[in-house]
């Protein structure tokens, strides 16, 4: 499976990031990276940036040791290399990734700025129609990264964004994990985020497009009933991934909502043809955009408009619970870590002849966020630029990230107050680092 026109040429890093961009506020973080709002010196087109340190930080002290960590610097590279190979045919559905530059231990990946998580549209609860349209644009993404042979391998609800004119379109990003599909065989190795993990790459057995198939099921799942396909009294990562691969406590679809009218028999279908524990009997992303459940129409308004809410039924799932525990699975990021990236950065302003609050730098208008400057560890003149930042409020006064792995500061303060979630975000083999 693949196509010619995804194909991309190894050559495809510039160097000098400066040059061409003005670095923005810092929209997030997570373990080796963070993302920041970019703007094009020629055009003022505002963009994002996720920037990836490669640096090796001895586990021990968290200090930076000065070496390039090969296996994080090769992950990079070919996050980059797949992300573009991606984009070389266009699909509205996947975040699209403009430049990508490498100044040394820096990763520079400049792509389209999506100002909205997918879960935003949850906090008004989801019709049956909202789902279908989701669903829908979630496959198309899919798909796509399919057709150029690639598996993304952590489809989850991080790793979606809403972009577009109006914020309407649902567009698949972070292909830090994502592999391409040998012509022979299968892949190996444990890859993602637990929840969402297929059986069969649990097991071992060499595996396929359908992970990422099985893994939109969990999604679907998760937002249609309010909790995981597998959700063991132990609420870890081992003990997810154990029930998954043993099927124990057995998955259950709730078929008696169907019958109680609690929900459409379509929905029902659909993810059951997504979570099928036989991989050789679980529909391809090509049989779920024609299943049914996806010609369902969704209500008129895009997710960023407001709207009366219906009244709310008691057994559906309750938009926050549903993000909360999304968002519990997310890992911390090392503030020893953003303290080096922060400080590289300020260096970098120097050398290319700008200032943290000069021509390097740009800001955005609004009301001042005191609170996140009083939170943020960081060096003191990128603290002297931070302080000067301002975002604008929305009624949610809620600030997201632009990729899986990158944590806003309100979501970092709920973390802190969660000991029963995993502190795992994603999986990979011992050489794979975390995914920033």
């Amino acid at each position: 499976m693949g196509c010619g026109a995804c194909k991309a040429s190894d050559d495809v890093f510039e160097v000098n990031f400066y040059d061409s961009y003005k670095l923005g506020k810092k929209l997030g973080q997570g373990t080796f990276g963070q993302v920041r709002l970019a703007k094009d010196k020629f055009n003022d087109a505002e963009l994002a940036v996720k920037i990836v340190d490669v640096r090796h930080y001895d586990e021990k002290t968290g200090a930076c040791t000065g070496e390039i960590s090969r296996s994080r610097n090769k992950a990079t590279r070919d996050e980059i290399l797949h992300w573009k190979r991606i984009c070389a045919s266009n699909c509205e559905h996947v975040v699209k990734l403009h430049k990508a530059f490498s100044d040394n231990s820096l990763y520079y990946m400049v792509c389209e700025r999506c100002k909205r998580s997918m879960l935003d549209m949850t906090v008004d609860g989801l019709t049956e129609g909202d789902l279908s349209n989701m669903f829908q644009q979630m496959s198309k993404g899919i798909l796509h990264t399919h057709s150029c042979g690639i598996v993304h391998r952590d489809v989850k609800p991080d790793n979606f964004l809403w972009g577009g004119p109006t914020h309407s379109t649902l567009k698949l990003c972070d292909f830090g994990l994502a592999a391409t599909m040998p012509a022979v065989g299968k892949l190996g190795g444990i890859y993602g985020t637990a929840p969402y993990m297929a059986p069969e790459m649990l097991r071992g057995v060499g595996y396929d497009y359908l992970v990422d198939v099985w893994s939109l099921g969990a999604v679907a799942y998760l937002l249609s009933f309010g909790r995981f396909p597998y959700t063991p009294m132990e609420q870890t990562s081992a003990s997810m991934k154990d029930a998954i691969s043993k099927d124990s406590p057995a998955l259950r679809i709730p078929l008696e909502r169907a019958a109680e009218g609690r929900c459409s028999e379509q929905l029902i279908s659909f993810i059951a043809s997504s979570l099928c524990r036989d991989a050789t009997k679980r529909s391809s992303v090509q049989q779920l955009l024609q299943h049914p459940f996806l010609a369902i129409p969704s209500r008129p308004e895009s997710p960023t408009e407001e709207h009366e809410p219906a009244e709310p039924d008691p057994d559906s799932p309750r938009p926050m619970h549903v993000r909360s525990i999304a968002q519990n699975l997310m890992s911390r990021p090392s503030p020893t870590v953003q303290n080096g990236i922060d400080e590289l950065l300020q260096k970098l302003f120097d050398k290319h002849g700008g200032e943290a609050a000069g021509s390097n730098m740009f800001f955005s208008e609004g009301d001042e966020d005191k609170e996140k400057e009083q939170q943020d560890d960081v060096s003191p003149t990128m603290r002297a630029a931070d302080c000067r930042i301002r975002k604008k409020n929305s009624r949610r006064n809620v600030k997201h990230a632009t990729h899986s792995g990158v944590i806003s500061p309100a979501v970092m303060g709920q973390l802190g107050a969660n000991t029963s979630a995993s502190s795992e975000e994603n999986e990979g083999e011992p050489e794979s680092p975390p995914n920033p």
